[in-house]
C-alpha cells in the first residue's frame, strides 16, 4: 500500500513541477525493482491529468470552442508529440529502461530551466508560430528526465511569452498528448488492474492539484531555475 501511496505523490508532485515525473517514476521503479509499469503509469498519469483539468476548468470549457484562436494553437502544439511518440515509440520505451540515461537527461534538464534566468519578457502573443515551436519543443520530454512542462515553459518564456501565459499554455497542450499517452498504456498493458491502482490515482490527484499552484507562484517570483540546481545535482548523484 505504500508503495502505491508514494508512488501517487512523486506522481503528483513531479508530474507539473519542472522536474521530470516520467524520470523520477523511473528511478523509483527501478529502486523496487519493478518490472511491469504500464498500467500504473497510466493510471498516475491520469490522476494528474484530472487534477489540470479541474484546477483550470473555466479555461479548459473555453477552449472547447474551436473559435477561440488559442483552442487552435493547443492543438497545433500538441500534434509533433502526438506522431512523434507514436512513430518512436520503441525508442522512447527503451529509453525507460537506463537509469543512466535518465540521470544525464535529467542534468540536461537543469541547464535548459537555468535558462529561465536570461528570459526577457516581451510581452509576446502566442500565435501560430510559436505554438507550434513550442509544440515541437515538447517532444523531447517524451524521454524520462526532460521535464515536458519545464522544456516549454522556458521556451515559450525564451520567445517573450509572460510566465503566466506560458504556464498556463503548457498546461494547456499537455492535455491531448496525457490522454492520448493515457489510453495507449491502458489498452496496451499486459497487466491486470490492481485495486491499489485506485489509490495512486487519488493520491496523485490531490497532490498534482496542490503543486499546479506551487509552480505557478515558482514562476511569479522568479525562482522557477532553482528546480533546474535540483535536476542537475540529482542526475550527477547518480552518475557518480
Amino acid at each position: 500500500m505504500w508503495y502505491y501511496i508514494l508512488m501517487g505523490i512523486v506522481q503528483g508532485l513531479t508530474e507539473w513541477l519542472p522536474i521530470s515525473s516520467s524520470g523520477h517514476l523511473v528511478l523509483l521503479q527501478s529502486f523496487f525493482a519493478v518490472q511491469e509499469r504500464t498500467l500504473f503509469d497510466a493510471v498516475l498519469h491520469l490522476g494528474t491529468f484530472s487534477a489540470a483539468l479541474v484546477y483550470f476548468r473555466e479555461d479548459v470549457l473555453r477552449l472547447l470552442d474551436f473559435r477561440n484562436p488559442l483552442a487552435r494553437n493547443v492543438v497545433l502544439a500538441s500534434l509533433p508529440i502526438l506522431f512523434v511518440g507514436f512513430f518512436l515509440r520503441g525508442f522512447v520505451e527503451s529509453a525507460f529502461s537506463s537509469v543512466s540515461l535518465v540521470a544525464l537527461l535529467l542534468v540536461f534538464n537543469g541547464f535548459i530551466l537555468i535558462l529561465n534566468m536570461f528570459a526577457r519578457e516581451r510581452h509576446a502573443k502566442i500565435n501560430q508560430r510559436t505554438s507550434l515551436f513550442v509544440g515541437l519543443v515538447q517532444c523531447f520530454a517524451l524521454l524520462p528526465g526532460i521535464s515536458r512542462s519545464g522544456i516549454t515553459i522556458t521556451f515559450a518564456r525564451l520567445l517573450g511569452v509572460r510566465w503566466e501565459e506560458a504556464a498556463k499554455f503548457s498546461f494547456f497542450i499537455s492535455f491531448i498528448p496525457l490522454a492520448a499517452a493515457a489510453c495507449y498504456k491502458l489498452v496496451t498493458a499486459s497487466s491486470a488492474f490492481d485495486p491499489f491502482y485506485l489509490l495512486g490515482f487519488v493520491v496523485s490527484f490531490v497532490v498534482g492539484y496542490l503543486t499546479i499552484g506551487v509552480l505557478l507562484r515558482a514562476l511569479k517570483t522568479r525562482k522557477f531555475h532553482y528546480f533546474g540546481l535540483y535536476t542537475i545535482l540529482l542526475g550527477g548523484l547518480l552518475l557518480a
